[in-house]
């Protein structure tokens, strides 16, 4: 009789510590899906302020050889997009598992 009263005293202890730590770890899982959520976030915001800046540089510089008509400015500015999509087409699919 003494050996069942140890297992249901030590099964009562495991249960009381499974209870108590259920918070614990529900404030755990919480925490940790809200601080992914928000570097996520983080990540898309400077991503998109990056694409806003580079557009602007390269619609200030478009103009520029347009206007001076200077065909090699032209072809090294086309080469340089293309290469800027095309890496920035790989980053989104490789962080956001975006469909291309």
């Amino acid at each position: 009789m003494s050996r069942s009263g140890r297992t249901l005293r030590g099964s009562m202890q495991l249960r009381l510590l499974l209870i108590g730590s259920l918070p614990l770890l529900l404030i755990t899982v919480l925490f940790t899906a809200y601080a992914i959520y928000s570097r996520q976030g983080d990540i898309l915001h400077r991503v998109e302020s990056f694409g806003e800046r580079t557009a602007g540089y390269l619609a200030n510089t478009l103009d520029f050889a347009f206007f001076a008509l200077d065909l090699l400015l032209l072809g090294l500015l086309f080469s340089s997009l293309l290469f800027f999509l095309a890496s920035h087409m790989y980053f989104s699919y490789k962080l956001f598992k975006v469909k291309l």
